[in-house]
Parts: C-alpha cells; structure tokens; sequence
C-alpha cells in the first residue's frame, strides 16, 4: 500500500512533467483532433512504462528480488523497529487520552499510527499461518489491554459509577454502561463529563501507561497464545474479542486491566459523586 501511494503520487507528476517538454506525438491536421489527443501522450508514456520495467528489472539482482521487498526492508523495518513495540504503543495511546481530554479527537494521532498496526497485525497473521512464533506477541498482547471501553478506558469508569449514591450518576451508569460495554465511550466523556474535568485527568491521561506497563510485566512471566486471523467488528465488547483471540488466559488478562482501570477511577469518581450528591441536597433543600 506504500509503494501503491508512493507511485500513484510519482507516476502522474513524472507524466505531466514530460508532457510539459512537449514529448508529444505530433500528428498531421488532417487527423481529427481527439484522436490526435488521445495518441499525443504515447511517448510519454512508453518512457513512463519503460522506467518502471527497468527499476522493476533491476531490483530482481538485488538481495531482495523485487521492489516490494526492498521498500518494506529499507523503510519498513525501521519504522517497525521504531513503532511496533509495546512501549511505542502506550507512549502512542497516552499521548491519544491526552489530547483528548483537552477536546482533541484522539484520531488525529491513532490515524498517522495506523499503518504500524497494519504492518504488526499482518506480521502475525503470516507467522501464524505459517506455523510460525508471532514476531509481536507481546505487542498483541498489550494492546488488547491498553484500551477498553474507547480512549481513556473509562469502562473503568462506568463499573465505578455502580458505587454512587448521588441521583445523577445513579442514572447515569444506566445511559453509559450499556453504550460502553459496546466500546462507544462518548456518552461518559461528555456526560460526566470526563473532557476537561481536572478531577478525571489522572485516570483518563495515565491508566494506559499503567495497565499497558502491567500487561508488558505478565508478558515476561507468562507465555500467551494468540489467533490473530480473528478479527471482530470494531463495537465488540472486549472481553468477547480477547476470548476468542487469545482463550481464557487473555480473557484473564483483559479482566485485570480491567480491574485496574476501575481502581483508577475509584476514588476520582468516589470525589466526584460525593460533590454532586452535596449539591442534590442543597438543590433539595
């Protein structure tokens, strides 16, 4: 796909260029016009298609025996080296809770990381098919666990909201849990609201770091089996996708990150239920 963009981007600039030289076929006047037109860019592009047999020709007496090969070992490997490991992942999803606690769709960093997904994900998927030890288990792994419920892992959230006793959140874990569970977090970031709230920026901002570092350590302990064929829509409920994935030593894992994410929360939402019930009394009374 690199090499797709990366051509669809040269070959059009490369053809309007000579076109420009006038490296045009220049026919008589007799001939109609839109067949003099349609037949003017044949020398371009017989030195278009002519460079392209060339570069692809001359790559087979590489060590890499063709141009796909050399680009995604000459460029992506390095990247791979750079992105696809589990500390690049938690630094990437961190950085994502960030912004978006300050109002920034965390798109804006999860697209340009994309393509590293991509790459470590059909890595896998080869070794796999092949019999193979996935090259980014540990990668897998984690990052199965470094999101849940959507950007900030507030289905810790919505388990903690099961402890309040103010009117508003007694409601308000029936809105956003259900949503939640589905991965659709929305509701809670600006329900609660969790964006721009000083008291939620520590869980929102850190709990990937924290449960991401976690789940790194039980990499080293334990030895995890995972089927990365298996691919679910993106509104399945985690628990559901680490089952099949990974089997219940996964699915133990996704529950303690969990666990984790809800102890972060905790006493955040324990503060801000308290406030919120206070004010329900003196509304009251």
């Amino acid at each position: 796909m690199f090499l797709a963009i990366i051509l669809g981007l040269a070959v059009p600039s490369l053809y309007c260029w000579l076109m420009k030289k006038n490296l045009r076929l220049k026919l008589p006047d007799s001939v109609p016009p839109m067949v003099s037109q349609s037949l003017a860019p044949t020398f371009v592009t017989m030195i278009i298609f002519t460079t392209i047999f060339v570069i692809k020709y001359a790559c087979t007496f590489t060590p890499y025996g063709n141009l796909f090969t050399l680009v995604s070992t000459l460029i992506g490997k390095p990247i791979a080296a750079f992105g696809a490991n589990p500390v690049s992942l938690i630094i990437v999803f961190t950085l994502m809770n960030l912004i978006w606690f300050f109002g920034v769709h965390p798109n804006a960093i999860l697209m340009p990381y994309m393509p590293i997904l991509t790459l470590v994900n059909l890595a896998n998927q080869e070794a796999f098919l092949a019999g193979n030890a996935l090259p980014y288990l540990t990668f897998a792994v984690v990052a199965t666990c470094v999101q849940i419920g959507g950007a900030g892992n507030t289905l810790g959230l919505c388990i903690a909201s099961f402890f309040a006793k103010s009117e508003k959140y007694k409601a308000m874990r029936k809105l956003v849990t259900p949503a939640n569970i589905f991965n659709i977090n929305e509701p809670v970031i600006f329900g609660f609201p969790v964006m721009l709230n000083p008291l939620y920026f520590f869980p929102m901002v850190f709990s990937p770091a924290i449960v991401g570092l976690v789940t790194y350590g039980l990499c080293q302990i334990f030895t995890f089996n995972i089927n990365p064929t298996i691919a679910m829509p993106w509104v399945t409920p985690g628990f559901v996708t680490a089952f099949f994935q990974g089997g219940l030593s996964l699915l133990l894992v996704w529950i303690l990150a969990v666990f984790i994410d809800f102890i972060l929360y905790l006493p955040f939402f324990l503060i801000d239920d308290k406030n919120t019930l206070k004010l329900e009394q003196e509304n009251t009374k």
